[in-house]
């Protein structure tokens, strides 16, 4: 039986269609709608491990007006509302007149993360998967003041906005009511689709790694303490609580941290990181291409995700191949994502508390070499859950139960 796979993505995110799209088409023949600016991305992918059977791409590029009304700062809604909803119109026309040509068997919508642009692909009048769509998770209110008064403003229009649009969008309500499985980004999304639309989703992680290659167990002297940190310096990325931790115990441990990312409150940070006294502990390396990125979990004793507001966190999984542990907070996606066994969480209480908690993560990894190892080895295994190949066989089996119209997947 032959399916196809429909999946507007664009520009770099590989995370949500790239890696699903590949392990589809080993067991199916896949159909790839998307931006012509990700032709460069996937013409150098598929040069460099060869060409794939059974998957082709079909390219849209941007109309005159989406390009103009790109030209609109996308904001907190992640993707620009007005340009996208009509280049998923275009993307519907065209998944028509190949489903005309050639039919489909199966659509599947793999776009951007957030739940607000579902798409058209349901219309083609057979059987639908949407997802995984995520975006519901709202930043913790006690942590507001952190933000600044436009950081603030800003995560208080979006929660409204969430509410708004989870409960009464009429284009949410349709997907969801049209699909034969619903894909869930993480557990906060599972639950936001159950009590607001009336749906059982599946948990599927939105991001996946190619393998897993652990490093060597770290051999560093007790007491001292290599910090990576990774991702854009805005406000939701919380990276002053990090450095607040380490500020607090500078005259308590050995540490070094390196920081890959820039962003606006990069010379915040800088100047935050000498007033606390530790800026000759600090390394901000900006960004850095993908394979010395990923050379710095080599050096890395433990990863710190601080973020207050993410659907996932690509760069946690990224570490935990490597066989970096993980310190995070207990919520959104990186609930999911790292457990007991791979790293410390958390708990989300208020911001003098998450900074006293992390400086005694940091203190009692950096103190006992043994619990580090033990973590380090967790994290390596726990990375092999989030394999795109593993994803795959997944995805392979809710295709083929969405075929067979199995009554019940969930």
């Amino acid at each position: 039986m032959v399916s196809y796979y429909c999946s507007p993505f664009r520009g770099s995110d590989w995370g949500a269609g790239w890696g699903r799209a590949v392990e589809a088409a080993r067991q199916f023949d896949v159909t790839v709608i998307t931006s012509e600016r990700s032709r460069h991305d996937v013409e150098t992918y598929l040069r460099e491990r060869g060409e794939i059977q059974n998957l082709r791409f079909v390219y849209l590029d941007s109309s005159r007006m989406e390009k103009i009304l790109e030209k609109v700062p996308a904001s907190f809604l992640y993707a620009n509302p007005f340009s996208y909803a009509r280049w998923q119109k275009r993307v519907a026309r065209a998944a028509l007149k190949l489903h005309a040509a050639d039919p489909f068997d199966l659509a599947h919508q793999v776009n951007l993360i957030g739940f607000r642009q579902p798409g058209y692909l349901y219309k083609l009048g057979i059987p639908f998967v949407w997802g995984p769509i995520g975006g519901m998770q709202n930043y913790p209110f006690r942590f507001l003041t952190a933000a600044g008064p436009s950081g603030a403003a800003m995560e208080l229009v979006r929660s409204a906005i969430n509410w708004a649009q989870m409960r009464f969008s009429a284009k949410v309500r349709r997907a969801a009511r049209s699909a034969a499985v619903v894909l869930a980004a993480n557990s906060v999304a599972k639950r936001s689709i159950r009590k607001h639309q009336g749906r059982e989703a599946l948990l599927l992680l939105d991001v996946g790694i190619d393998a897993v290659q652990p490093k060597q167990p770290s051999g560093d002297r007790p007491g001292h303490i290599r910090i990576l940190w990774s991702g854009e310096l805005i406000p939701r990325k919380a990276i002053h609580l990090l450095l607040s931790a380490l500020g607090s115990v500078r005259n308590e441990m050995s540490f070094e941290l390196k920081v890959l990312g820039r962003g606006p409150l990069l010379s915040k940070a800088l100047s935050m990181a000498s007033e606390l006294g530790i800026e000759d502990r600090c390394q901000f390396m900006g960004w850095l291409p993908r394979a010395e990125a990923a050379a710095q979990s080599e050096w890395a004793d433990v990863f710190v995700f601080t973020s207050l507001r993410d659907t996932s966190g690509t760069v946690m999984i990224e570490a935990m191949s490597r066989g970096v542990p993980v310190i995070c907070f207990d919520h959104q996606g990186a609930r999911d994502i790292v457990t007991k066994k791979s790293g410390i969480k958390l708990p989300v209480t208020n911001p003098k508390d998450a900074v006293r908690r992390l400086a005694g993560a940091l203190q009692t990894l950096a103190e006992n070499r043994d619990l580090l190892n033990e973590l380090s080895g967790g994290a390596a295994e726990r990375a092999k859950e989030f394999l795109w190949s593993r994803n795959g066989s997944r995805m392979a089996l809710i295709y083929r139960s969405v075929l067979a119209k199995a009554p019940d997947l969930v």
